[in-house]
């Protein structure tokens, strides 16, 4: 795991429960199935019911058998240079871990921005342009 033992992980697991999105729920319980396997089984909160939530963290998709934990929400977390077969996936999300202690980039201060209420379908071709060049 990305952190030093699984307390931590837990705490910041329970934590980002709090913002609510589709792979972190607010958590009532959250446990180490297999600390070999990096499972990690967690019990979500959502709309005043218990669901079941299992943690799949493993550096390829191919360690992983998903049908072990049929009746749970399954969340794989894997490299995002690691293959996997979107057909498999209802979502998809990006996390990046970076040390707090590196350098900040310099931001790009030669940047013209402009206030749009309408655009075209050219322009707004420009803004996907922009958009998957910045965020992928």
């Amino acid at each position: 795991m990305l952190f030093r033992d699984f307390e931590n992980f837990a705490k910041w697991y329970a934590e980002l429960g709090k913002m609510r999105i589709f792979w972190a729920k607010p958590v009532k319980s959250i446990s180490l199935l297999s600390g070999e396997r990096k499972i990690v089984g967690v019990k979500w909160v959502i709309r005043g019911k218990i669901r079941d939530a299992v943690l799949l963290i493993s550096e390829t998709r191919n360690d992983i058998d998903l049908e072990e934990y049929s009746g749970s929400t399954k969340i794989l977390i894997v490299p995002e240079t690691s293959p996997i077969d979107l057909s498999l996936v209802d979502a998809r999300s990006a996390l990046y871990f970076w040390d707090v202690n590196s350098r900040i980039l310099e931001p790009n201060e030669n940047v013209e921005i402009k206030a749009y209420s309408e655009w075209d379908k050219g322009e707004l071709e420009k803004f996907k342009g922009i958009h998957k060049q910045s965020w992928g």
